[in-house]
């Protein structure tokens, strides 16, 4: 007894071994003469969780089994009567699922019914199903998934079979909904045979509606007729979809079939002409003569700069045989020409200017409808608008152009439009500003000598500098300080001095006005941020020169801090120069990183100011015990916070 049982165990222990190496189950493979070689990828194949059923079909409609069908394909070119079938199963259970969905794919009804007969539920583990009615739901949802694949493929016994093993199980399934899903499949790929076969049967209203849509779409009118008299309520929506895809023979047959249908010409007409079908525009305008243009088919034609589309519907120059619906026609001339004019179509601008609306003497465009024109740099079209069009242009028109720098087409504007500005003064200001920051110089003179001339003041933001300055166009900056008498506010000398440019920041100071409010915390932020940046020269200039008057700064923390760490010398050099105030943040700080020699500093050379003295040593004594700084710690017990 004793010996079989170790006989057991080592059988065992080899089988494992086998299963467990790539390596020996190909020997193995290979000696049972090629019955499981091909088959070696559904050896692991993993098995669906329960929650991953449902997104079976998802799968099948991605068709994402190309690997599995190559496999399956290689091992049936050498088993094509299928005897070895059973014993395949017997060796790889987990190639039953693959196989039998190779089977709907490829209409293969011999092997579908042998997988059948070898009862592939029993191949579903128990690992993931532990009660019968789960491994049967798998079971049904991979039979309903044969049937949406076999009706795809337009194989019809395998879909007859397949639909009567779903009606077997159809308290755990609905057979209906995997046949309307089957159903859309079918018409998408126009299988006339499998499209008859779910239409005898009571299918979902939204399947086929949705069936319906997908053939017209492709262009599949036999199965458009075959589906269009099952929708109790028809809707324009296959036409549309059809004319937007230029499939005219599906269109002609809607809307010569069915009465209602006429009424969704002119709708027909607007969505082909957006999609650029003139063929089935042509055919739509010969359908109903009488038929007007909506304005928004106009405009949206203009915008495809499609003239040839035009003069299909416009034939032999007859504008007044078809009238424009929605709004008049200047208005309509207008919105069209820009939109073209956004789009760079030359030739769209032109042929609506000496063809389709040559009868309007006066266009107006509000220069707001040219900004993306303006963007794009269209000059050449702006230009023939504006010669030829009244165009009006308002505050922001002029603001964009001047920050392009496009001097000759602001000038163009100027002598050819009707310029309206809101605030003489704050358009000015911000078109310079806007010039400025980009580097315009010829622009800036122009709206300074000319555009503009008689501004006396400008005023700069902190931001409007640092953009010239950080897009290099310093040069540009000082021009317009000599060219006009320029303002700018405290946060423009705070960030200068973060910046260290000394040059710049004497330049404010000789051409410009600085509104400063409260001297002193200019001055103390300004010190800061230099001192934080090392920038000693900056910091003697701000001491010795533009606050000399200032006998006393507060550096922030995060300056000091900044200035602890990088620029130790900066800091003696501040303390020796000026008198420094620091407050309870800067004491927190350093406890924190536990360094004494600064605290030191600061108790000796500044003045340090505690809101709450008690408070303070607290904070202070915690942020040093947590960074384990035990000098600190020592320090502020017996010196800094002795009393």
């Amino acid at each position: 007894m004793h010996s079989q049982m170790t006989f057991l165990s080592c059988m065992t222990a080899a089988i494992v071994s086998v299963l467990s190496s790539h390596e020996l189950f190909a020997l193995v493979c290979d000696f049972q003469d090629g019955l499981f070689g091909d088959m070696r990828p559904f050896l692991h194949l993993p098995w669906p969780k329960k929650h991953k059923l449902r997104a079976m079909w998802t799968h099948a409609h991605q068709s994402s089994y190309t690997e599995d069908d190559a496999v399956a394909s290689t091992w049936l070119a050498t088993n094509a009567d299928l005897t070895r079938l059973p014993r395949l199963l017997d060796g790889i259970p987990s190639a039953a699922i693959p196989l039998l969905l190779f089977s709907a794919r490829a209409g293969h009804l011999a092997l579908f019914l042998k997988l059948h007969q070898h009862q592939v539920p029993t191949c579903v583990p128990e690992l993931y199903y532990d009660d019968l009615s789960g491994r049967r739901r798998y079971m049904d949802i991979v039979r309903a998934t044969c049937l949406v694949e076999a009706m795809r493929g337009n194989h019809l016994e395998v879909t007859k079979l397949a639909h009567d093993l779903c009606l077997l199980g159809r308290n755990l399934v609905r057979p209906r909904s995997w046949l309307g899903f089957g159903l859309q499949l079918a018409a998408d790929n126009g299988h006339v045979d499998a499209v008859a076969y779910a239409t005898t049967f009571h299918v979902d209203v939204r399947h086929v509606r949705k069936a319906i849509r997908v053939a017209a779409a492709r262009g599949h009118i036999a199965v458009v007729q075959q589906l269009y008299p099952l929708d109790p309520h028809p809707s324009r929506a296959a036409a549309t979809i059809a004319a937007q895809h230029g499939h005219l023979d599906v269109v002609q047959w809607i809307l010569t079939t069915h009465s209602v249908a006429t009424a969704w010409a002119p709708f027909l007409l607007r969505r082909s002409a957006v999609a650029r079908q003139p063929h089935v525009l042509a055919w739509l305008l010969e359908f109903d003569p009488t038929m007007d243009i909506d304005h928004d088919v106009v405009v949206q034609i203009a915008a495809t700069g499609d003239v040839e589309l035009f003069k299909a519907i416009f034939k032999d120059n007859a504008h007044a045989d078809r009238s424009i619906q929605g709004a008049s026609r200047q208005a309509t001339a207008g919105r069209a020409l820009v939109r073209a004019a956004a789009a760079g179509h030359a030739g769209m601008v032109h042929y609506l200017l000496t063809d389709l609306f040559q009868d309007l003497d006066d266009v107006n465009i509000d220069g707001r409808d040219l900004m993306d024109a303006i963007a794009r740099r269209h000059d050449t079209i702006i230009a023939m608008l504006v010669a030829v069009t009244h165009v009006t242009v308002g505050d922001d028109c002029v603001i964009q152009v001047a920050a392009s720098g496009n001097v000759a087409l602001l000038q163009t504007l100027v002598t050819a439009t009707t310029i309206r500005l809101a605030d003489r003064h704050v358009t000015a200001e911000t078109a310079l500003r806007r010039a400025t920051a980009n580097g315009h110089t010829d622009m800036m003179e122009y709206l300074l000598t000319d555009l503009f001339q008689g501004i006396e003041t400008t005023h700069l933001s902190s931001a409007d500098v640092q953009a010239a300055v950080a897009n290099g166009h310093e040069a540009t900056l000082t021009s317009l300080f000599h060219g006009t008498h320029v303002t700018v506010d405290h946060d423009c000398v705070i960030n200068v001095a973060g910046t260290g440019n000394l040059t710049l920041l004497q330049t404010l100071v000789t051409t410009t006005t600085i509104n400063i409010d409260d001297r002193h915390a200019v001055a103390s932020m300004a010190v800061g941020r230099a001192a934080a940046s090392g920038h000693t020269d900056m910091v003697h200039y701000l001491l010795a020169e533009l606050f000399h008057d200032v006998k006393c700064v507060a550096i922030a923390a995060g300056d000091l801090m900044a200035i602890a760490s990088r620029h130790v010398p900066t800091l003696s050099m501040l303390v020796d120069a000026t008198h420094v105030t620091v407050d309870d943040d800067c004491v927190i700080q350093v406890a924190a990183v536990g360094n004494v020699a600064l605290l030191q500093t600061l108790v000796t050379a500044a003045t340090i100011r505690l809101a709450d003295g008690q408070a303070t040593a607290g904070r202070a004594l915690g942020h040093a015990a947590v960074g384990r700084h035990q000098a600190m710690v020592q320090y502020l017990l017996s010196d800094f916070f002795s009393n």
